[in-house]
């Protein structure tokens, strides 16, 4: 799992439930108000387009 390296109190929790933490920086996600999800979720898919919502 990605996690910003200055979550240190997330990663020792991860750790302790035998998670393999990555820590990464995210200098720009930071300032443009962005968390890990944001910035790195696919903008292409394969596939026609589907919705998700139900009602």
């Amino acid at each position: 799992m990605s996690v910003d390296k200055y979550q240190t109190l997330l990663i020792k929790q991860l750790d302790k439930r035998g998670v393999d933490v990555i820590q990464l920086q995210l200098r720009h996600a930071r300032t443009l108000g962005g968390g890990f999800h944001c910035v790195t979720l696919d903008v292409r898919r394969k596939g026609a387009l589907e919705s998700y919502c139900t009602g």
